[in-house]
């Protein structure tokens, strides 16, 4: 603290001799003999207040090096490190369960949905009134299968939605509703087209069960069904 004071006295002092001996020396050296009223004398003042800086100086404390944190930043907070350890340690094995179904059930619809070719995306939640004695919502979106009539709309995209539903019924995981909805681009009136679900299927645990799969008609999967919306277009 007093090294730095007498350096900061002796900095200023400095300037404020110099530039006084550059302008009035001979009223600087007044008190001494005439040979000695000249501006090199003069000069000593701000010679002797720059050492008086420089020792000064040399008494301060050196500042910490900047790798000088590194060892503290590195070393882990016991606060931060156990609250992450009881973060983690709250993690049942159903959370991960849960965390695992969507992921499952979203490659099953997308390899069973022509190797994902007509796959758009899934949606699972846990039913938060299990009211369809299952654990699981779960949403498929698809892109419909064209046809040649609206007939054969139906068929070929019977057959797409019984083979998604096949693979996630026979998961073993415990979905209580299944919906899936098929997309396709419907031109409106004014030349505009739009994405729009033509054909939407909605299927319960119980009656899933009650379904055959290995010797039901895929084509016919609208009629085994809870629930089916078919689009006005395909009414037709």
């Amino acid at each position: 603290m007093i090294p730095g004071l007498i350096a900061l006295l002796a900095l200023l002092l400095f300037f404020i001799t110099f530039i006084l001996a550059l302008i009035i020396p001979k009223r600087m050296m007044r008190k001494f003999n005439e040979k000695y009223r000249k501006r090199k004398y003069a000069l000593l003042y701000p010679a002797i207040c720059l050492i008086v800086f420089i020792i000064s100086c040399t008494f301060l404390p050196l500042p910490p090096p900047k790798n000088a944190s590194v060892s503290t930043t590195n070393t882990p907070d016991p606060a931060t490190t156990s609250s992450t350890s009881d973060s983690s340690s709250k993690q049942t094995p159903q959370d991960e369960y849960d965390k695992w179904v969507p992921y499952e059930l979203g490659r099953l619809a997308m390899t069973a949905a022509n190797n994902g070719n007509s796959y758009r995306s899934i949606y699972v939640q846990e039913d938060p009134w299990l009211n369809t004695g299952g654990t699981y919502l779960v949403q498929v979106e698809l892109d419909a299968e064209d046809g040649a009539s609206n007939e054969m709309v139906l068929k070929t995209n019977n057959t797409l939605a019984f083979n998604v539903a096949k693979a996630l019924y026979n998961s073993n995981i415990d979905i209580g509703r299944l919906m899936i909805r098929m997309h396709n681009k419907l031109i409106s009136p004014n030349g505009d087209k739009h994405d729009t679900t033509i054909i939407q299927y909605t299927l319960d645990k119980k009656t899933a069960a009650q379904i055959n799969w290995k010797t039901s008609v895929p084509q016919n999967f609208n009629a085994v069904v809870d629930d089916t919306y078919l689009h006005p277009v395909l009414l037709r």
